[in-house]
């Protein structure tokens, strides 16, 4: 959509960059190099469009400037980090935040982009409010090369409630955007499902990188504990039977309580569209997948630094789409979370960054 009015008309060609190149430059030098191309009888109408060009080609050269600097020190950053210094926050223009991502294989990792949102989502709430939801949807695969920079607004505020949403950049680009909502605590009667199957307590079972689990990249190996949960009851075992997980994270101790809700958003993605693949890896060729979108409800307290079982399962997979579906329970067998996924599976290898 052209940004000039439709009755200006135009006296000269002009291209992109040269148009550009005008309009970064002061305010007057701007209008009067653009107005030379034009009819100057309607020159003054086209002076607020002209000034337009200027505020956002100002804005994105300063942001490419902040993003470029980002960049040096996302590449210049180990890769092996603690989990709490990859949910600390960078300063960018504009009120944004940025973050130099972890991932494997050449894509940001989908936890990463729910734990860094729920972050920057908690700026400036309410220390009373606690996240009890998180909504995102992946619109394209991030690289991990580049930093994200995360805008923040906030859609709603009440006494008890805040809604924000938060859309993460990369190089101009949305590549994810979600909704968190905060709550302050409420007095209420309570109930709350059990595991569906009884796990052996962690220790016990063996370590993540074997059996029906996917393999653990280096950053999930040395943020968090997994271990896969071994089930007491046989009769839950075979096809389509949950899997279980123990994890924590702990190198959390003394963080905020928003840091354990975002690195259990983190581990939540762990092993969700692996389990809904384990009833079909019989099948043979490649196979391509990817997180849509992915939900997670907070129902009470928990510590990232102590064992929390992740339950998963996936009821249905179809036209290339599969549901995951999961739920957080704490040693004592009390649920603290529940978390849905659907993911793109295909029977294929194309480029990650194509859907």
């Amino acid at each position: 959509m052209s940004l000039i009015p439709s009755e200006v008309p135009f006296s000269a060609r002009v291209t992109a960059s040269e148009m550009r190149s005008m309009c970064c430059r002061s305010d007057h030098e701007g209008v009067s190099s653009v107005c030379a191309l034009f009819n100057t009888a309607v020159c003054r109408k086209s002076v607020s469009v002209i000034d337009s060009f200027n505020r956002t080609f100002g804005i994105i050269a300063r942001e490419l400037s902040a993003v470029n600097e980002l960049r040096n020190i996302a590449g210049s950053v180990p890769r092996e980090r603690r989990l709490q210094d990859w949910l600390s926050t960078t300063n960018a223009p504009h009120g944004r935040v940025a973050y130099a991502p972890p991932g494997a294989g050449g894509s940001i990792f989908g936890g990463a982009l729910l734990a860094q949102s729920l972050q920057v989502a908690s700026l400036g709430v309410d220390d009373k409010q606690r996240p009890h939801s998180l909504q995102m949807s992946f619109l394209r695969a991030g690289d991990i090369t580049q930093p994200v920079l995360y805008g923040r607004v906030v859609l709603n505020e009440t006494k008890r409630f805040s809604t924000i949403r938060v859309a993460a950049n990369q190089n101009g680009r949305l590549i994810a955007t979600s909704t968190a909502s905060f709550h302050s605590p409420e007095s209420s009667p309570e109930h709350a499902a059990e595991a569906a199957t009884r796990w052996a307590k962690p220790g016990s079972g063996t370590d993540a990188v074997g059996g029906a689990l996917p393999p653990i990249g280096s950053f999930m190996r040395n943020s968090f504990e997994l271990h896969a949960a071994e089930p007491t009851d046989s009769q839950r075992l075979g096809q389509g039977a949950p899997v279980g997980i123990w994890m924590r994270a702990s190198t959390l101790v003394d963080q905020p309580a928003i840091r354990h809700a975002s690195a259990l958003a983190w581990a939540s993605d762990f092993a969700m569209t692996h389990v809904a693949d384990l009833e079909h890896q019989h099948l043979a060729g490649p196979r391509f997948a990817t997180s849509l979108n992915h939900s997670l409800w907070f129902h009470r307290p928990f510590a990232m630094t102590e064992w929390l079982l992740h339950e998963v399962e996936s009821p249905v997979y179809r036209d290339a789409l599969a549901l995951s579906v999961g739920r957080f329970f704490d040693e004592r067998g009390r649920m603290v979370a529940s978390v849905a996924q659907e993911s793109l599976l295909r029977r294929s290898a194309p480029n990650p960054f194509d859907r």
